[in-house]
């Protein structure tokens, strides 16, 4: 693409839309993830509740070993 360039007649116009073919290629599975996830939010509920179930399950494990090595517990 440097050379091109520097040879003249691809300017930056063309060098952008390499760009943008290179990023869409890159990105594209991404998108595609992205946007599967975005059509079906209730998975993404049930996905975030049983993360923040098994969270506070281990919070609060946690939160009671610290109490009983305080002599709180």
């Amino acid at each position: 693409m440097a050379d091109a360039f520097r040879a003249g007649g691809y300017g930056y116009g063309e060098a952008k839309k390499a760009l943008l073919a290179k990023l869409k290629t890159f990105f594209g599975p991404a998108r595609e993830r992205f946007a599967a996830l975005l059509a079906r939010p209730d998975d993404i509920e049930d996905v975030l509740r049983e993360g923040a179930r098994r969270a506070r399950t281990e919070a609060l494990a946690t939160i009671e070993a610290a109490r009983a090595a305080c002599g709180l517990a």
